[in-house]
C-alpha cells in the first residue's frame, strides 16, 4: 500500500498520477510506510506559467497567492522571487524592472533571486539593479489605498492611482512614473503637507477633488496628454472654483485647455501657452461671479454695513 506525500491519499496500484492532487508519482522507492516519492516540476511550472500570465494581465492578488503556493512547495525557486518583485513594482513584465528609476537592492525578493538564481538570472539583475539616477528606493513604492505606510513623507507611484488613495496623508512629495494613465477622484485630496508632485505624460485623466484642498501645493504642471479633469480638481476651501492652487500651468494651447472641461460649469484657469485671453476671460467670470455673490471685486471679501458698505478684508467702499 502506498500514499501520496503531496495529500496523503492512497495511491491505486499501478497509477501514473495521485487521483486526489492529480500530482505526478515516480516511484523513486519507498521507506518503510510505503510512501511513493512526488515528482512536483511539472505541477510547479504549471503553477509559475499560470502566475506570470496573471501578472501580465495586472491582477496581482491571484498571481501572489500561485507565487506562494510555489514557495510552499520550493523554498528557493527563484522566479517564484521574480514575480514576488514584479509585484511590489506593479510591473507586467521582468524586462519593465530594469527601466524604473528604481533602487531594487533592499528588496528582499530581489535578494532570493541573487541567492537562488542561475547565473544568467543573477546577471540580469545585476544590471536591472543599478541605475544613473534614481528617483528612490523600492520601499517608497505605492499604487493603492494599503499599501502606503503610515508616516511616509515621499512616495512613488507606478500604476493609476486609485480613488481616495492618498487622502489625509502625511506626504510631501509624490512622483508619478510614466505609464501612469489615470489620477482618481479625492486621491490626493487633503494633503495638506504636499509640496511636490510630478505628473508624467502618460496621464489622461484627472479625477473629480484630486487634488482639493492641498493648501501647501503652489504649483502644478498640467501635461497636455490630459483629456480630461474633473470638478473642483484644484479647489481649495469652502467650494470655491476661483480659489485654487496659486500656479497651474498646461503644457499646451488656450484651446486644448479650455476642450478639456468644455462640459464644465467651472473649471480652473491655468497659465498656457497663449495664456492672456485666457487670463482676460478668468477675469470676466470672476467679476461676475463675485457680483452674484455680493463680495469685493477686489479681493472677494465680504462688506460690513448699512449704507456706506466696505470690505471687511480690504476696506475698499462697493462700487456696484
Amino acid at each position: 500500500m502506498a500514499f501520496c506525500i503531496n495529500c496523503g491519499h492512497q495511491l491505486v496500484d499501478g497509477a501514473k498520477f495521485c487521483h486526489e492532487c492529480g500530482t505526478k508519482v515516480t516511484a523513486k522507492g519507498m521507506d518503510n510506510k510505503g510512501t511513493v516519492e512526488i515528482d512536483k516540476t511539472s505541477e510547479i511550472q504549471n503553477l509559475l506559467k499560470r502566475a506570470f500570465m496573471f501578472l501580465e494581465e495586472g491582477k496581482w492578488v491571484d498571481a501572489n497567492a500561485l507565487l506562494e503556493n510555489v514557495l510552499n512547495q520550493d523554498a528557493e525557486n527563484a522566479q517564484a522571487y521574480v514575480g514576488k518583485l514584479m509585484i511590489e513594482l506593479r510591473v507586467r513584465s521582468a524586462e519593465k524592472i530594469g527601466e524604473l528609476p528604481i533602487l531594487i537592492d533592499g528588496s528582499i525578493n530581489y535578494m532570493r533571486i541573487m541567492q537562488f538564481g542561475d547565473e544568467n538570472l543573477k546577471k540580469a539583475f545585476a544590471a536591472y539593479a543599478k541605475k544613473e539616477s534614481p528617483v528612490g528606493s523600492i520601499d517608497q513604492v505605492a499604487s493603492s489605498y494599503s499599501e502606503l505606510k503610515d508616516g511616509i513623507k515621499f512616495v512613488i507611484i507606478n500604476g493609476d492611482v486609485a480613488p481616495s488613495a492618498f487622502t489625509h496623508s502625511a506626504i510631501k512629495e509624490a512622483i508619478l512614473l510614466d505609464g501612469v494613465e489615470k489620477i482618481g477622484c479625492h486621491a490626493f485630496s487633503w494633503c495638506d503637507r504636499l509640496t511636490n508632485i510630478k505628473i508624467p505624460n502618460s496621464v489622461t485623466e484627472i479625477g473629480t477633488c484630486a487634488f482639493c484642498n492641498c493648501y501647501s501645493l503652489r504649483k502644478i504642471i498640467i501635461p497636455k496628454s490630459v483629456q480630461h479633469i474633473g470638478m473642483g480638481a484644484f479647489e481649495l476651501g469652502d467650494g470655491d472654483p476661483y480659489r485654487q492652487i496659486e500656479s497651474v500651468i498646461f503644457e499646451g494651447t488656450t484651446e486644448e485647455w479650455q476642450k478639456i472641461n468644455e462640459e464644465q460649469l467651472h473649471m480652473p484657469y491655468a497659465h498656457c501657452s497663449d495664456t492672456h485671453e485666457l487670463e482676460r476671460k478668468r477675469q470676466q467670470e470672476l467679476r461676475k461671479h463675485r457680483m452674484n455673490k455680493g463680495l469685493c471685486l477686489h479681493c472677494g471679501g465680504s462688506f460690513k454695513g448699512l449704507l456706506a458698505k466696505k470690505c471687511e478684508k480690504c476696506g475698499k467702499a462697493k462700487d456696484y
